[in-house]
């Protein structure tokens, strides 16, 4: 029996803390839950500090990725499971065979289906990730190159995620201050160790959108301006390629005025991945 190791970073905010850690706690036994509390002034502490269900911890440097790391160093078992706060298990997590994962010698990460209870229909298809979409079917798959896993649920082996150091702290959500690509440059390292990036449709989970288009707009270009600090920091071909496809195209459509609505996402993304420095 492989024992797991749930790791929940919160800055305080979410309504399904609680649910969250009560589904884990009746779904599994050979579990412990480490609760990372990532919020200035320990919002957590009063209600889980003594808590019977769950271990708390806190992380007083801000960002996602501190508290994630923080939450794996002093996780106890074999098998580590990153969950965001704001999210719902299926029934179906329960089905996920973790003991097979961890036998797989060359299984790198895993993660899986990320429903949208409430997806707004503002969203373009190919931008519903930004309210943390991922559907890659019902079937197992080892996952292509440039596609990722969601970053609200991922399964990893500790001596895995020990060996890679975690993930990059310059990444990722700053308390209140939207980030992103942690878990997209961690993906990729596991790649690049020749190891598998693996979906699991029975590893499905309910995520709750609740920003407006305004909001939207604000994380695509917050995306563009990621996505350079990570191109030039690990992918610098990549960020070359980048920068005459995204030029070519705000040239051509800046001032064009009848944009689909991915081609106006499609545009703030570019712009701010243009000009940021």
């Amino acid at each position: 029996m492989i024992r797991l190791s749930f790791i929940i970073s919160s800055i305080g905010k979410s309504d399904r803390l609680d649910h969250l850690i009560n589904q884990i706690d009746s779904m599994f036994y050979n579990k412990e839950i480490i609760l990372v509390d990532n919020s200035r002034n320990k919002l957590l502490y009063k209600k889980y500090y003594k808590s019977s269900k769950c271990r708390y911890i806190y992380e007083g440097n801000q960002g996602s990725s501190y508290a994630r790391n923080t939450g794996a160093k002093e996780a106890k078992n074999e098998m580590l499971i990153f969950l965001d706060d704001d999210i719902v298990l299926s029934d179906n997590f329960k089905n996920i065979d973790f003991l097979s994962l961890y036998k797989d010698e060359k299984f790198g990460i895993a993660g899986g289906k990320i429903i949208v209870s409430n997806k707004p229909k503002y969203l373009p298809k190919k931008y519903t990730y930004l309210a943390g979409e991922k559907d890659f079917g019902n079937k197992l798959i080892n996952m292509p190159s440039y596609h990722y896993l969601g970053g609200c649920l991922l399964i990893i082996k500790k001596k895995t995620f020990d060996l890679f150091k975690g993930f990059d702290v310059q990444f990722g959500h700053q308390g209140n201050i939207i980030g992103a690509n942690e878990d997209i440059i961690f993906q990729e390292l596991i790649r690049k160790a020749g190891l598998k990036v693996v979906y699991i449709p029975e590893a499905t989970v309910y995520h709750f959108w609740n920003e407006n288009e305004a909001k939207a707009l604000e994380r695509v270009r917050k995306q563009g301006v990621v996505d350079r600090m990570t191109d030039e920091k690990y992918f610098k071909t990549r960020m070359i390629l980048k920068l005459i496809k995204y030029k070519m195209f705000i040239f051509i459509f800046k001032n064009n005025k009848k944009l689909s609505k991915e081609m106006q996402y499609d545009l703030e993304r570019y712009k701010s991945y243009v000009n940021s420095k």
